[in-house]
């Protein structure tokens, strides 16, 4: 039986692998290499919780498809109680690898990515996130983007279980 955290961390080391064929395209300054990214993410409910948030990325294209992402991630879990409804805030920090499947001549760029971060700080939700997706960019330079994925979960906070969801995001990048 395959784990999910198997699963992730072979798709991750699959997509680092493809970093080795089609090195065809090439930036020579650091700042072209650079990219800065902030989205916003929402999920649907699992287990009463329902999540919104903002992330933010940087990437560092060090080979000209692979490229390195630190990922600050701020959130919360609204979450249904006897009581009502309770925000639940979390905090992560993590990073990724990505690698850009294509671009198109009019600068469109589709990256393929997985992430890997836990929560920090005095938080409510206590966890361990680990992320798939596709994000598409639609120009060069300053772009709007869009990305789906998959996103497990593993809280280490009490009475909270662990979610697994499909998302969506849509931000701005760099």
């Amino acid at each position: 039986m395959v784990t999910k955290k198997t699963f992730i961390l072979s798709l991750a080391m699959l997509c680092s692998s493809l970093s080795l064929f089609a090195q065809s395209e090439t930036k020579q300054s650091f700042l072209d290499k650079l990219s800065i990214e902030v989205n916003a993410i929402g999920a649907p409910e699992q287990h009463n919780i329902k999540e919104i948030g903002f992330n933010g990325r940087v990437g560092y294209e060090f080979l000209p498809r692979f490229q390195v992402l630190l990922s600050l991630t701020g959130s919360y879990g609204i979450i249904e109680m006897e009581n009502g409804k309770k925000a639940l805030s979390s905090n992560a920090i993590g990073g990724g690898i990505g690698y850009k499947l294509f671009t198109m001549d009019n600068g469109e760029q589709v990256d393929a990515r997985a992430f890997c971060a836990s929560s920090v700080g005095s938080v409510d939700w206590k966890k361990t996130e680990y992320t798939v997706e596709v994000a598409i960019k639609l120009q060069s330079k300053l772009s709007p983007t869009f990305a789906l994925g998959f996103s497990h979960k593993n809280s280490r906070t009490q009475g909270i279980g662990n979610v697994n969801h499909f998302y969506g995001s849509i931000g701005i990048r760099f």
